[in-house]
């Protein structure tokens, strides 16, 4: 055997006895993602061994092809993966005011490790784990996210169950959950991720159009069908989730809401000027947005339509 293969066969045995010594103390198969969105390879552990479990505040991590351990903050990676379990980072701020448990994306909290489930579309499932302060186990409760909204939603109450009156809440655009929830039909935190899937989202449609509302439109607010065109402009500045940002005639949009559980985009906003408040909505369909207007203190109803600029 050559120096230079008994080289590279020392080194073959040296990086697997490291892998082997990894696993032997708990690590897993995984990686983590940087903060610039890189993804590392390595062994990761990210608790301790049973019988007596503790959730490390710094996840280890070893590099492939390396035997040097690395710990992360939550606040330090965007994520990582052990074993079969993926974790991401996110800013929580668990608000407890009242006995009123409520949970926000909040950029000024402190970053946690929530455990992803799933996520298809808009919404994403995690699991919350911790450890109770009377035993040694890891324990979870399910939280749900839609896209866009700055809170999540606790699925379930312990024992007690689904959390339905605040399910209904989160979800309310969608009438069949509401309903299904009041009768009772859902009972698993699954069974209410799927049948929102099922049920509450013609996505594709939807969420193909809901950029697409995004820019300037030429709005015709003509009095009358005979009357001459009377056009101004409507500036959609912004999207996120289910809200948006934006100018119409002039002002700016209040309370900008869309609605994708239909086939078609719909929308809400207000608008007001130095003495009247005007409530505007409508739907985007081929290109074209259909509106009506309607002004409480001038007694007026006024249908529109708008192309883009």
């Amino acid at each position: 055997m050559t120096l230079q293969l008994r080289f590279i066969v020392t080194l073959l045995i040296i990086s697997s006895l490291g892998t082997l010594h990894a696993q032997k103390k708990g690590y897993e198969p995984g990686y983590i993602v940087t903060l610039e969105g890189d993804t590392l390879r390595g062994q990761v552990k990210d608790r301790s061994s049973e019988p007596f479990v503790e959730m490390y505040p710094r996840i280890r991590f070893i590099p492939e092809g390396r035997s040097s351990r690395q710990k992360y903050r939550p606040g330090e990676i965007l994520g990582y993966r052990a074993g079969g379990r993926v974790y991401e980072s996110l800013p929580l701020w668990e608000d407890a005011a009242f006995f009123r448990f409520r949970y926000y994306l909040d950029p000024n909290a402190e970053n946690v490790f929530l455990r992803l489930v799933s996520r298809d579309g808009p919404l994403s499932f995690y699991l919350r784990e911790f450890i109770h302060d009377d035993n040694d186990f890891v324990d979870n409760f399910p939280l749900f996210h839609l896209e866009g909204e700055r809170e999540m939603v606790r699925v379930t109450q312990g024992m007690f169950g689904l959390k339905r009156e605040r399910l209904k809440e989160y979800f309310g655009d969608c009438r069949a959950l509401i309903a299904a929830l009041e009768n009772k039909e859902l009972r698993e935190v699954e069974e209410v991720y799927d049948f929102y899937l099922d049920q509450c989202l013609n996505y594709a449609s939807a969420t193909q159009e809901i950029q697409t509302i995004k820019g300037n439109w030429q709005i015709d607010l003509r009095p009358s069908a005979d009357a001459d065109p009377y056009l101004q402009p409507f500036e959609v500045t912004a999207v996120s989730g289910n809200t948006f940002q934006g100018y119409f005639y002039g002002s700016p949009l209040e309370d900008a809401k869309l609605n994708r559980n239909w086939e078609v985009l719909y929308f809400a906003f207000t608008t007001r000027d130095n003495t009247f408040e005007y409530y505007h909505s409508g739907y985007l369909l081929d290109g074209k947005l259909y509106g009506i207007s309607y002004c409480p203190g001038r007694e007026f109803v006024q249908p529109w339509e708008g192309v883009p600029k």
